[in-house]
């Protein structure tokens, strides 16, 4: 049996998934825990595209808690994290599904 026919990367499709990871409002550290490990999940599954919710990294907040200068900095700190984390998993999806998706990864 021919595994490189079977290999959808190679016929020009991408395994793709939609991601709810369990939030807390106005909780980033919690919420970035949730969000890599999802992005972890969907790595071992060889997923190469995953869409996460809008504000995941807050949840959903009241008005107010928009203008809190501590959820603001809360978030980006983390996002910073969130980065990392998608680069690390973007890299270990790539390493040994085909040459054409290595060419994205970092080297």
């Amino acid at each position: 049996m021919n595994d490189a026919f079977f290999n959808l990367y190679r016929h020009n499709f991408i395994r793709g998934a939609i991601t709810i990871p369990e939030v807390r409002v106005a909780d980033p550290a919690f919420n970035t825990v949730q969000i890599i490990a999802l992005m972890r999940q969907v790595a071992e599954r060889s997923v190469l595209l995953a869409a996460f919710p809008e504000l995941g990294l807050s949840a959903y907040p009241c008005e107010d808690l928009f203008q809190q200068q501590a959820l603001l900095d809360g978030c980006l700190e983390r996002l910073a994290q969130v980065i990392e984390a998608s680069l690390s998993s973007l890299w270990s999806v790539c390493r040994c599904r085909s040459t054409a998706c290595c060419s994205i990864a970092p080297s």
